[in-house]
């Protein structure tokens, strides 16, 4: 009979989790991204609470329960679960989330959010059965650097320079820019304010950002890309590495500013994105998209290959739900 208590962050169990994500998600980034993003810097007030399923001593499956930050009201909380294949439909999943409910008792709720891939049948029927309601669908892509053929784009450069626009590794703007912390903090917000997110975000102060965004472990300056008009910081491009895949590059946000769009721009900065990745060694670049972003065109048009799509859910709940 199986148990279910919180994890214990030793090298044993990183190892079990790491297996479970394998064998449950075949390399959906969506679950590991969400998985490692709550070991990265947070705000000590912020709830992030991880439990394991327990079976005669082998670890069989796994949560983890996080409020995110970055939303206007109190009282909501995102979760994801994956079980071992071999162990599903044994009420694992049904055990954790019950679980995960006591734990939130006492505390502000009125939203629970989760995710699952289209593929992932019987999550979603999970979810469902819980009354859980799909609100956005994500499309994922991945490339594979090695077949990539720059030549194909070679008048992208020729255009940026007709237009005074160039685009720099973050690490050389920041030579040029000393306020290159505030700047890609400013440029950040104006994107995100235009970005199909599930819910409306808050903006992190700008001391938060130093700490959550350029404190990450993953933060590598020079995988981010920013695009230059004169003085003026008018895009960006990030890149940063999945922990444990060290084939493959997360290819986040991609933006242009208003005044700035359909002039090449966003792609200039994918290029580089995708050639430094190249020079880095990685084989592949997984990213998302919203459901009708343009990137995600732009995406197909570079070269990315669809995968099945990531799909949100949500659930306006009470704790005694």
């Amino acid at each position: 009979m199986f148990r279910i208590r919180p994890f214990e962050r030793t090298e044993t169990e990183n190892k079990a989790i790491a297996e479970i994500q394998s064998a449950a998600w075949s390399n959906c980034l969506n679950s590991v991204a969400v998985w490692n993003h709550t070991d990265s810097p947070r705000d000590s007030r912020s709830l992030v609470q991880r439990f394991v399923a327990v079976d005669q001593g082998t670890i069989v499956g796994l949560a983890v329960l996080v409020e995110p930050e970055r939303h206007v009201a109190q009282g909501k909380y995102n979760f994801s679960i994956a079980v071992r294949p071999d162990h599903q439909g044994r009420g694992i999943g049904s055990a954790i989330y019950r679980r995960m409910l006591q734990t939130l008792a006492g505390r502000p709720l009125y939203k629970l959010t989760s995710g699952t891939s289209e593929d992932k049948q019987h999550a979603i029927r999970f979810l469902n059965r819980f009354g859980f309601r799909q609100v956005m669908r994500e499309s994922l892509s991945c490339l594979d650097v090695t077949d990539f053929d720059a030549a194909r784009f070679a008048g992208v450069w020729e255009q940026m320079a007709r237009q005074g626009i160039q685009v720099l590794p973050l690490t050389r703007a920041a030579m040029t820019f000393p306020d290159w912390q505030r700047r890609i903090w400013n440029l950040d917000w104006e994107l995100e304010q235009d970005s199909l997110a599930p819910a409306p975000l808050v903006r992190l102060p700008f001391e938060k950002f130093q700490r959550f965004v350029l404190g990450r472990a993953d933060f590598n300056p020079a995988a981010w890309f920013v695009a230059l008009d004169s003085d003026r910081w008018v895009g960006v491009c990030r890149l940063m590495n999945l922990p444990g895949e060290p084939d493959t590059l997360y290819h986040g946000l991609t933006g242009v500013v208003r005044s700035h769009r359909r002039h090449g721009i966003a792609t200039a900065l994918k290029i580089s994105a995708i050639e430094y990745a190249w020079q880095a060694g990685a084989k592949f670049i997984e990213t998302e998209n919203g459901e009708h972003n343009p990137m995600y065109t732009l995406n197909l048009k570079l070269g990315f290959q669809p995968q099945p799509a990531w799909l949100h859910f949500e659930k306006e709940v009470s704790v005694a739900s």
